[in-house]
């Protein structure tokens, strides 16, 4: 594997533990959690992390119709491909992630965790094209999770952390 691709996967790890924890508490609706996971999904097979790797989760955005008929390799990621949200909507959340975390990085020049998830986000942004320039945008309530527009966030001077993880931090 990768160094892009353990990044993502560490990453995706992470990002789903938090989203799983704050739906579980209530904090997060279960739908925002799922267009979230789902964005983190959709980066992590964007940095070729294998699909064996990502555990069950792949089943959650296979439909019924494609588990049953067993699709593996190339077939199942064209699917999961194509119900994951499109890079327009992906790559800002990256660039938010990656802009979120670099000052609590640098604030806490000892944390090592942090660092280095903070170097992850970085590479990954820059290789999957993740432009500062992209504005945050936030999931809508009855987004359609696979393609459906985003609304966007009003400029911060410091990009708004996801109440996910504002609880896990």
């Amino acid at each position: 594997m990768t160094f892009l691709a353990a990044a993502a996967l560490s990453e995706f790890r992470h990002r789903k533990a938090s989203i799983d924890a704050a739906v579980a508490a209530g904090r997060f609706p279960r739908a925002k959690g799922e267009w979230a996971l789902g964005c983190w999904l959709a980066i992590a097979l964007a940095a070729r992390v294998p699909v064996h790797e990502l555990g069950a989760i792949y089943k959650f955005w296979a439909d019924d119709e494609a588990d049953q008929g067993g699709l593996t390799g190339a077939a199942l990621l064209a699917e999961l491909h194509r119900r994951c949200p499109m890079p327009s909507q992906w790559r800002p959340e990256l660039a938010r992630a990656r802009d979120q975390i670099a000052p609590r990085a640098r604030a806490n020049p000892t944390d090592q965790a942090l660092g280095l998830r903070h170097l992850h986000l970085e590479a990954l942004a820059i290789h999957l094209g993740a432009d500062p320039e992209d504005p945050p945008r936030h999931w809508e309530g009855d987004h359609a999770q696979h393609g459906g527009g985003a609304g966007e966030q009003p400029a911060a001077s410091e990009p708004e952390r996801p109440e996910y993880e504002r609880k896990a931090a």
